[in-house]
């Protein structure tokens, strides 16, 4: 898709660089892509032209990595030992539900970060929710049982798919054997509406993909 993008855009791919009759540009980007890379951020709005005769530097001033650090630096303001950080949710949300799933369950008292990008296949007739949204109830599944266990999954935009909610709020008690049903359906958003677990923050106006965040007491 972004390569289609950058054939048919006349400012992207280096495109809109490549009028700049200037001697110097910083390009400040928000990243919202695997690997931050500059040519795809935007479809690469802000890269560079094959030629050009100016000075150019490059900067990210925001992504998944900066939101993580902030996640990090609020757990260790409130006593709470950081267990893990990293960026691994680049997967089918299923899968990362799965391979997450052990992880949490046993975890010791303290704060795990996760961060990236999940994905879903939806059926013919999908329902309400979105991909973190799916996400939290699989999880939901995985920790099941787990006393003292919370996960916040949400999108730093504040919006999920087509609704008004961030993700959702779930913990070891969320589970219920009727949640399979929404979980199989695409309509993880009604279960969780209904539990009362959503997460609604409202637009942020920032997209750095989307943030776990596990919390033992």
């Amino acid at each position: 898709m972004n390569t289609e993008r950058r054939k048919l855009s006349r400012v992207k791919g280096g495109g809109l660089l490549s009028g700049f009759a200037g001697a110097q540009v910083t390009v400040l980007a928000i990243s919202d892509v695997p690997g931050d890379a500059i040519d795809i951020i935007g479809s690469g709005i802000g890269a560079l032209p094959d030629r050009y005769g100016y000075q150019a530097t490059t900067r990210i001033i925001a992504s998944n990595a900066h939101a993580r650090a902030a996640a990090e630096a609020a757990a260790k303001a409130q006593g709470l030992a950081v267990l893990d950080n990293r960026e691994c949710l680049h997967d089918d949300y299923l899968q990362v539900a799965a391979r997450l799933g052990s992880h949490l369950r046993q975890m010791p008292p303290g704060v795990m970060i996760f961060g990236g990008e999940p994905t879903v296949v939806l059926p013919e007739n999908p329902g309400r929710g979105g991909r973190n949204q799916a996400l939290a109830l699989a999880l939901a599944r995985e920790v099941a049982g787990c006393e003292d266990l919370t996960l916040v999954v949400g999108g730093t935009d504040g919006t999920d798919g087509p609704t008004q909610a961030a993700g959702a709020v779930v913990s070891g008690e969320t589970w219920r054997e009727n949640a399979s049903v929404f979980l199989a359906n695409a309509d993880s958003g009604s279960f969780l509406d209904q539990a009362g677990a959503l997460l609604v923050t409202g637009p942020t106006g920032t997209n750095v993909m989307d943030l776990i965040v596990a919390v033992r007491r």
